[in-house]
């Protein structure tokens, strides 16, 4: 007796995402401090690393070489905070009504 064949579902394709797609500028200087305090303070160690902002040293690893856009400003400043920052964050009101605030990281 032959079997029915189902009929072949056609998949959308997955859009790509973009390869060198901008990172926002604060989650972009998060990163940079977070990789410039691993590598002074822990020699580049990554495990002690880990051990520290309290995370796998697979993530610190994704993060040292590069994946800042797998991390949230967020969890970075946690890293920040837990390696011994101190972070001030400061909203002001554009200088005029109507005007685009802007985004202003200064690190110390």
């Amino acid at each position: 007796m032959p079997t029915k064949r189902r009929p072949h579902r056609v998949r959308a394709a997955k859009p790509d995402k973009p390869v060198n797609s901008p990172q926002p500028p604060l989650r972009s200087k998060l990163a940079d401090e977070a990789r410039r305090q691993i590598d002074w303070y822990f020699a580049g160690n990554r495990g002690v690393a880990a051990n520290v902002v309290d995370d796998a040293a697979t993530q610190v690893s994704r993060l040292m070489t590069g994946h800042a856009e797998e991390f949230s400003a967020e969890r970075l400043l946690t890293w920040l905070e837990r390696m011994g920052s101190d972070i001030t964050i400061a909203i002001r009101r554009a200088p005029a009504r109507g005007q685009r605030g802007k985004i202003r990281v200064r690190i110390e």
